[in-house]
C-alpha cells in the first residue's frame, strides 16, 4: 500500500475509512465471506489501535442517536442500514416483509410483485409514505443486513409537474391577453408553492424510509429470535434425560428352569 509514511489528519482518515467501507459494500455481493456490521468491541478495538480515549468514543457513542428527520438537511436520496446479529433462514423471509407495501410492476402485459427473492437475499420497491424506496435484505455470515434507499422521483414529479404545466398556461394565457406580468406572477407562485410541497413531500419518504428500516429489524430480530427458540425445543426434544442414580432398579421375575 502507497504512502505508508504518511501521516493523515483524522478527517482524510475518517474519510478514506468510509470510502473504503463503501468499495467493501458495492462489493459484497462478490464475496461469500463479507459479514455485514461492526459490533461495539470490534468499535472499541479499532478506537484503541488508532489512540482514541475510550471516553471519547463512549460520548460519540451516545451522540450517534437518530437527529429528528426535520432538523436535517434534505436529499435527494437517503439510505437507511441496519444490520441485525442473526441469520434468517430463507424460508422464514415472510416474517419479516408481511407488513411491506410493494410496488407492482408492469412487464409484459402482465403485473408482477416488486418484491423478488434469490437464496438468502430479497430485495424489490416499496413504497415509503409518498416516494418509492428500494428494500435489500442480504442474511449470511451470522448477521443480516437491511437496506432501505428511498428517491426523489415521486416526492418531485407529484407537486412540480402540474405547476410546470399550469405556470406555461398561465404565461401563455397572460401573453395573450396583453397580462404578462400577471401571468408570469401567477407562475412564480406555483412554483414556489410546488416547491416547498416538493422538498415536504422528500422529508415525509425519507422518514418513511427510515420508519420501515427500523420496523424491518425489529422483524428480522423476531425471526432471529422465534428460529433459536425452535431450535433450543428441537435439541431439548432429541437430547435423553439423564437417568438418576437414586432411581430403583428395575426389579424382573426370576423362573426357576
Amino acid at each position: 500500500m502507497s504512502g505508508g509514511k504518511r501521516i493523515f489528519s483524522e478527517q482524510e482518515a475518517s474519510e478514506i475509512l468510509q470510502r473504503a467501507a463503501k468499495l467493501q459494500e458495492e462489493d459484497r455481493e462478490s464475496d461469500p465471506a463479507y459479514t455485514p456490521g461492526i459490533t461495539a468491541e470490534e468499535l472499541e478495538r479499532i478506537a484503541h489501535e488508532a489512540g482514541i480515549d475510550p471516553n471519547f468514543l463512549r460520548r460519540a457513542l451516545e451522540k450517534a442517536e437518530p437527529v429528528e428527520s426535520t432538523k436535517r438537511r434534505v436529499q435527494l436520496e437517503q439510505v437507511n442500514e441496519r444490520v441485525v446479529e442473526g441469520e434468517i433462514e430463507p424460508e422464514n423471509f415472510d416474517l419479516v416483509i408481511e407488513d411491506v407495501k410493494a410496488v407492482q410492476r408492469q412487464h409484459r402485459g402482465g403485473n408482477q410483485a416488486g418484491i423478488q427473492q434469490i437464496g438468502r437475499r430479497i430485495f424489490g420497491n416499496v413504497m415509503c409514505g409518498p416516494a418509492i424506496g428500494k428494500m435489500n435484505i442480504t442474511s449470511r455470515n451470522g448477521r443480516t443486513r437491511i437496506e432501505v434507499r428511498t428517491g426523489a422521483f415521486m416526492p418531485l414529479f407529484i407537486p412540480l409537474y402540474p405547476a410546470f404545466m399550469l405556470s406555461a398556461f398561465a404565461i401563455g394565457i397572460g401573453a395573450t391577453e396583453g397580462a404578462p406580468i400577471a401571468g408570469l406572477v401567477i407562475a412564480l407562485l406555483l412554483s414556489g408553492g410546488a416547491t416547498f410541497l416538493a422538498r415536504h413531500l422528500l422529508r415525509r419518504g425519507h422518514e418513511a424510509g427510515e420508519r420501515l428500516a427500523d420496523d424491518l429489524s425489529e422483524k428480522a430480530q423476531e425471526a432471529v429470535d422465534i428460529q433459536n427458540s425452535e431450535l433450543q425445543e428441537r435439541l431439548a426434544q432429541s437430547t435423553p434425560a439423564p437417568v438418576s442414580e437414586d432411581a430403583p432398579a428395575e426389579v424382573r421375575p426370576h423362573t426357576p428352569g
